[in-house]
């Protein structure tokens, strides 16, 4: 083996703090991933942040949040996979311990670069969609997007209007964030289907950031499987009505009344750094 080639693995620690260091630096000095935590103590008890760096992109987040963060990079979706479905490569990051267990959506962030995504055609239109909205920052951006507007593309349809929606600035970019539950099919808004996503793009225009975290809030039922009223006919009728209905009520609660906290997640977003 060319000793140019070896990767080591380096463990920085010191008990009193809790913090810990951990990377792989190849034999010219780079650092080529890495992840880090720190303990702090404070009158709600003791509380551990973490970080991890990995191709390039970094971000930061809590105990509260995940156990741990695990990186990895993405293949390209292969040939026989349907076209509403497809993905480029990318870096997935995922959540391994998620404060929310058994919930429809795997918790993740996805990165993708934006020259791979203009290769395809539905991708170019989903990135487009939301170069657009970044712009005009309308109130209610489900409104510009066509059914499974978002990144990953889902084969469904979004809740609308979506509650919680803000334009935030993450450390090199900006992007959207909102709740929302996707479906192909009339059922209740409830906390096994309801995440939170953000969308957004770098300053520069070369990579696109995706989110998609599963979120809950106690005025919802557990999952889908009962109808309001027991009536789906009559349910499904009203179904525009009832979920701008329960939107306005989500859009009242306070971001601490989720679980986990929007404050919480999008501190995690606002951390990021996409190079």
């Amino acid at each position: 083996m060319n000793p140019a080639d070896t990767v080591y693995l380096v463990r920085v620690s010191e008990e009193e703090t809790g913090f810990l260091w951990e990377g792989e630096v190849s034999a010219d000095f780079q650092v080529k991933e890495s992840s880090f935590s720190q303990r702090t103590d404070s009158a709600l008890g003791s509380i551990t942040f973490g970080g991890i760096s990995f191709g390039g992109i970094s971000f930061s987040y809590s105990d509260e949040l995940a156990a741990d963060v695990v990186a990895e990079v993405v293949p390209a979706s292969g040939e026989d996979t349907p076209d509403f479905a497809w993905l480029p490569e990318h870096i997935r990051f995922a959540f391994e311990g998620y404060v929310l267990p058994e919930t429809f959506h795997e918790p993740r962030i996805l990165v993708f670069s934006a020259e791979d995504l203009a290769a395809n055609e539905i991708l170019r239109s989903i990135a487009d969609n939301i170069q657009q909205l970044l712009e005009e920052k309308p109130h209610d951006p489900v409104g510009m997007f066509a059914a499974g507007g978002i990144l990953p593309p889902m084969n469904a349809g979004h809740m609308k209007p979506a509650p919680h929606v803000d334009y935030l600035d993450f450390e090199n970019g900006t992007g959207v964030r909102f709740l929302t539950q996707m479906g192909q099919a009339y059922y209740p808004i409830n906390n096994h289907d309801l995440f939170y996503t953000f969308q957004g793009i770098t300053h520069d225009g070369s990579a696109y950031v995706a989110a998609i975290l599963p979120i809950s809030h106690p005025s919802l039922p557990a999952d889908g499987s009962q109808i309001p009223g027991g009536d789906f006919d009559a349910f499904a009728a009203g179904f525009e009505t009832y979920a701008a209905e329960v939107s306005a009520q989500l859009d009242e609660q306070s971001e601490d009344s989720f679980e986990p906290s929007i404050a919480l997640l999008d501190k995690t977003v606002a951390s990021l750094t996409v190079r």
